[in-house]
């Protein structure tokens, strides 16, 4: 059975350079040296540390992009009111 505490979960912030930037839920981040990760790792991946080392898990990842677009579009559908926006007057 997996483990699906928190606390071994990181997401891949950013990758700069041969460094992957990865966030943990305490808001905690860490500097990864690609070399260590999964091959295809990208930007937006969860990971979580296994006794195997660390793994993409792709459903995981899946979940939290569509959830993310779903978010994006309520966010693009809104109504525009004109009044809030301090640089038109």
């Amino acid at each position: 059975m997996p483990d699906n505490s928190i606390d071994n979960i990181l997401i891949v912030d950013r990758i700069v350079e041969t460094i992957a930037l990865c966030e943990g839920y305490s808001g905690k981040t860490r500097e990864i040296p690609l070399g260590l990760l999964p091959p295809g790792v990208s930007e937006g991946d969860v990971l979580r540390d296994t006794k195997d080392g660390l793994l993409i898990d792709r459903d995981e990842t899946s979940r939290r992009r569509a959830r993310n677009a779903e978010l994006f579009k309520a966010l693009a559908d809104r109504p525009r009111t004109g009044s809030r926006n301090r640089f038109n007057k």
